[in-house]
C-alpha cells in the first residue's frame, strides 16, 4: 500500500491520508448527476458537511454506505 493512502475504518474505502476520519472523501471528487461517484455524497451533503457535528457526519457516512450497497 502506498504511504499516502489509508483505508477508512468506517467505509473500507481507500483514501488520501490527510482526509479526516469523519469524512467519506476519497480525494477523487467527480459528480455524476447529483452525487459524487467516489464518496456518494450529494451536493446538499457537501454544502452542510462542515456545519455537521462529528457524530452526525459518522451517521451520514453509514447512511451513504447503505445507499451505495
Amino acid at each position: 500500500m502506498l504511504k499516502h493512502i489509508k483505508i477508512c475504518k468506517t467505509t473500507g474505502v481507500k483514501r488520501k491520508r490527510n482526509v479526516p476520519e469523519d469524512s467519506p472523501c476519497t480525494g477523487v471528487c467527480r459528480m455524476e448527476g447529483t452525487r459524487c461517484i467516489s464518496c456518494n455524497r450529494t451536493y446538499e451533503d457537501l454544502e452542510q458537511w462542515f456545519y455537521m457535528s462529528s457524530e452526525a457526519r459518522l451517521q451520514r457516512m453509514e447512511q451513504l454506505k447503505r445507499e451505495s450497497d
